[in-house]
């Protein structure tokens, strides 16, 4: 919609507060570019956006959606996986797939830390890779020493999938160093 109805959607108040202005943001699940662009907006022209995207389909899409908003001085968009090892993934309808399906598609795995030297320090971790979260976050422990402010999507249902849970994801993170707000889903308005 348009942007004076953003700030209606709590999702969308939240990162805001997050991304502020000169932020350096690190976006692992950059899906389609509309939360890109959201960002790029809410860090203005002294912040940087740097994102990650495993389908090769999207990555287009959302390279396509910052050069059509004249974004390509602050915001990158590489198509990878965060993972916790630089190795060769598969994946599968929104998923990294663990074994190799025959349909999958090949994309390359990278730690968070290692962009750090050519996009980093991060300010702002935002996190949302369908279940893939805690494999994706062990891969940023530099970046998590650091404290970064966090956009976490955590896909509870998918989680088991990857010998992942709440708790271990919580522990990785070091929860208790941390204030926040949740939005509980279908509720979209309230944080």
């Amino acid at each position: 919609g348009p942007e004076s109805e953003w700030d209606s959607v709590g999702e969308l108040r939240g990162l805001a507060q997050l991304a502020q202005s000169g932020a350096n943001v690190l976006e692992i699940g950059s899906h389609i570019g509309f939360y890109t662009i959201f960002l790029a907006q809410c860090v203005g022209p002294q912040g940087r956006i740097c994102g990650l995207e495993a389908s090769p389909k999207h990555t287009l899409v959302t390279q396509a959606q910052v050069g059509l908003n004249k974004l390509c001085e602050r915001v990158t968009i590489l198509n990878a996986a965060a993972s916790d090892q630089a190795k060769r993934l598969y994946f599968q309808r929104e998923h990294i797939d663990m074994a190799r399906p025959p349909e999958g598609i090949q994309v390359q795995g990278i730690r968070g830390d290692d962009l750090l030297e050519s996009f980093g320090p991060f300010d702002v971790l935002k996190v949302d890779v369908e279940g893939y979260e805690e494999v994706a976050l062990r891969g940023c422990r530099a970046i998590l020493t650091r404290k970064p402010r966090l956009a976490l999507e955590i896909h509870l249902d998918v989680l088991p999938h990857y010998d992942s849970s709440v708790s271990t994801l919580f522990d990785l993170i070091d929860i208790g160093n941390y204030h926040g707000t949740m939005m509980v889903r279908p509720d979209w308005h309230t944080l």
